[in-house]
Parts: structure tokens; sequence; C-alpha cells
């Protein structure tokens, strides 16, 4: 906090802030605790033990998005950073599949304009960037008000660029309904020449209140929320398609990261909101007309975001293949998730079978777990083969 009242929102280093991150991500046998306007920091799995900023040896200097995305088939890791305070606003870059950071591109936002852009998707063959015009004004500050708004006249846009790009040359740009605005992705893929984003999208934003569903005879786009929905980008001949999937407003989409992001997928799961909290989890066959099963909380419970978890004996990674369902169904797995409970003032980690949206256990918790945003599921393997600073276990 500057002393005269404006939060510094540029990028933050310092060892102090690790407890200010949104997100997680396992790459390179390191986990990395994120903040979208800092670099990560290294965290030992095993022990939270916090190794500090962890910059790529210097290379990363620009902020880390909280949402990079690790490519389960080739291992690298897609990511990008945003700023308020230069232009280009944001850069994208590659990270190999052993730790290795490619140069970053920079990239031109519509009229340079300075965005709030907390996510990303990619594909087999693209990184897919989000220009939407939810704006960041240093007047709004002054004049007391919240320095992020939509810009109701202004276009929203997805951009498609190669994955190993040098430079924006070959970046695309596709023209959306607008306005919109979309925090977080579920998935998207390649499928022939259409390119699939999967997310959840607002048609109006309000960041003090993401629902305001209390008024059901209003259609989603009147309302404040974030609904299941969908673009379609078809790069021959550059046409696009866009609908809503599942019109119960939610957020915290997931699929199977494991195996499936960036890849075609055929269920994702989020959290359902009702009477302006998050109180139910949905899950979606995006391949039978997008049929959803929903498991409802009791009363006075509150879900957090929940994360998939395969648990198929036989797993494989790419795009879904339904001649592969008997042995390893794209929904073989669990969900797991932090719950409020306000009528007794606990906390339980709740365990869903991701198939038939059931309970399989509940875990009562000593202390209440904080309401936070995003968590990470960490294989066995994967703790005995981290890397704890400078060193493997």
């Amino acid at each position: 906090q500057a002393e005269d009242g404006i939060r510094d929102l540029r990028m933050s280093r310092g060892l102090g802030d690790v407890y200010k991150r949104q997100s997680l991500i396992y790459h390179d046998k390191r986990l990395l605790a994120l903040v979208e306007n800092g670099v990560p920091h290294h965290v030992a799995a095993s022990t939270l033990e916090s190794f500090g900023a962890f910059d790529y040896d210097g290379k990363l200097t620009h902020p880390f998005t909280a949402h990079p995305k690790v490519d389960p088939v080739t291992g690298e890791m897609l990511s990008f950073g945003y700023t308020f305070d230069k232009s280009p606003g944001c850069e994208y870059f590659l990270v190999s599949a052993d730790g290795k950071k490619q140069a970053s591109v920079p990239v031109t936002l519509h009229n340079n304009r300075n965005i709030m852009m907390h996510d990303m998707a990619f594909s087999r063959n693209y990184a897919i960037l989000l220009d939407f015009p939810y704006l960041f004004r240093l007047s709004n500050i002054m004049n007391g008000k919240s320095p992020l708004g939509m810009a109701d006249d202004e276009p929203a846009r997805i951009g498609l660029l190669p994955r190993d790009a040098s430079d924006a040359s070959q970046l695309r740009w596709f023209d959306i309904e607008s306005p919109c605005f979309a925090f977080h992705v579920a998935n998207s893929w390649e499928d022939g020449d259409n390119v699939h984003v999967i997310a959840c999208r607002s048609a109006r934003l309000n960041m003090e209140r993401l629902s305001d569903d209390v008024d059901p005879t209003k259609t989603s786009k009147a309302r404040k929320g974030a609904v299941l929905y969908e673009w379609v980008f078809n790069t021959a001949d550059g046409s696009v398609k866009e609908r809503t999937l599942v019109d119960i407003f939610g957020e915290f989409p997931v699929c199977d990261e494991q195996n499936r992001w960036g890849y075609k997928t055929r269920y994702v799961w989020y959290g359902g909101q009702g009477g302006g909290h998050f109180n139910k989890l949905i899950k979606v066959d995006l391949f039978d007309n997008n049929q959803t099963k929903v498991f409802q909380l009791p009363e006075g419970h509150v879900n957090d975001e929940f994360v998939f978890v395969n648990t198929n004996k036989v797993q494989y990674k790419g795009d879904h293949d339904p001649s592969r369902d008997a042995e390893s169904p794209d929904d073989g797995g669990v969900l797991l998730g932090f719950c409020y409970d306000s009528t007794r003032n606990t906390s339980y980690l709740l365990i869903l079978d991701a198939a038939t949206m059931t309970e399989k256990a509940k875990v009562a918790l000593p202390a209440r777990v904080a309401h936070g945003f995003h968590g990470k599921f960490i294989t066995k393997e994967q703790i005995e083969n981290e890397i704890r600073g400078d060193k493997a276990l």
C-alpha cells in the first residue's frame, strides 16, 4: 500500500508476499505458488517450505499468470504475464518440459488497453489469449471507484498464436460477442479446422458480487453471473460460433488436467451458484447434449473449487477416444474440495464420485478452512520426485 493510498499493482517479488498466492502449478518437478502480478514462488509440496521467488535464472522479467497450462502429452508449460504500467500489456512464453523458459513474445492488445487477463487456453498447436474489455482505469481510483470495470462499448476478442512463435506476426484475432469476460477456462482443443474453447463466461461482471441470480425471471445475459459457454473458431474460413452450454451460474470449471488439458474432453465440472453463493457441483457431458448431473449441498453449506482426480487403472493422454471408454472412462475419478458448514462454523473435505455425482466420503477438519481460490492435486510420485530448492529429494 503506497503512502498516497494507491495500491502498487506492479510486479511483486518479495518473500513476504508468498501468502498472497492465488493458485498452484506443478511443472519440472517443482510446485510453484502463483499470483498474476508477480513471479512464481517455489514451494516444497512435501513440507510447504518456501524457497523464494523463482524467475527461471533471471529470464522471467515480467509477471506470471496464476493460470499457466501444462500440456500432458509434451510436458511443455504455456504461460503469459500482463501489466498495467507498460506497453504492450501482455507477454506470452513457453517453458520446455525440462524447465527452460523460452523467449517471451510481446502481444499488443486492442488499442494497447490495460485489461485484466486472468486465464488463458491452449490446444495442440495454439496458445489461446483472451483480450476482454475488462479495463483498468487509474482515474476510477482517483474518484473513489474500483479501478476495474467493463467497457461496454469496446470489442472482445480471442487470439490464436502458434505455441512455438518467436513473435506475434502469426497471431490471429477473432472478434466475439461483447461485452463479456471469463475468469476461468475449463478446457480447449482442436477438431480439424475448429478450435473449441469452453469457459465460464459473464455477459456482465460485478467483482463485489459474482452472481445476482436472485431474480430467475431474467435471462443469463441480463443478470450478472457466469455460465458455461463455448466458442468455436474456424481457422480455415475465419468464422466464429458461440453458445451457452449450461444456464446455471457458476465458476471454477475443471477437467482431467493430468490427461486432457488442451485436448478433446468429454466432461467438465464446475461449482454452481444459488442464492448468491456456491452451493452445488455440476457435471456436464459435452458429447451428450450438455446433459448435467448436480450434487446439491445442504442448506447453509458453501463449496470452494473442486479438483478432478483420475482414478482409472488404465489412463491415456491426449484427445478423448470413445473406443477406450470401457477401460478408461473420461469421468472415471473423484472430485475433491473443501466445503464450509455455516450452521456449525466448521469445514470438511468432500469427496464425490465424478461419474455418478454422489458422495463417497466426508472428512471432518479440526479447524475452519478459509475460503480460497484454487487448489491442485499432487500425486505421491510427484512429491517423491520433487526438487526442493536446487536439489531433488
